[in-house]
């Protein structure tokens, strides 16, 4: 199994082999969960820490949808 293998997938699409894949890797890769679209990404951006690039509507939905880490294309169409 390679990272490659999971990145950009949506979380619920992994089989158990990459599910266990992504659980041992985790750490080691940064892995994360896009809150948005439940897709798996080493590049997260964290809504705590930046949320002043957002635009009003875009802390409203981070606000109402309860995100905590979207990956950079959520993030753009929230500025």
């Amino acid at each position: 199994m390679k990272l490659k293998n999971i990145l950009n997938r949506n979380f619920d699409s992994l089989t158990k082999e990459e599910l266990k894949y992504f659980e041992d890797n985790q750490e080691n890769h940064l892995l994360g969960v896009c809150d948005k679209y439940n897709i798996i990404t080493n590049e997260l951006i964290y809504v705590e820490y930046d949320f002043e690039e957002l635009s009003d509507h875009g802390i409203a939905e981070c606000e109402k949808n309860n995100y905590v880490a979207l990956c950079r294309e959520a993030w753009e169409e929230l500025m």
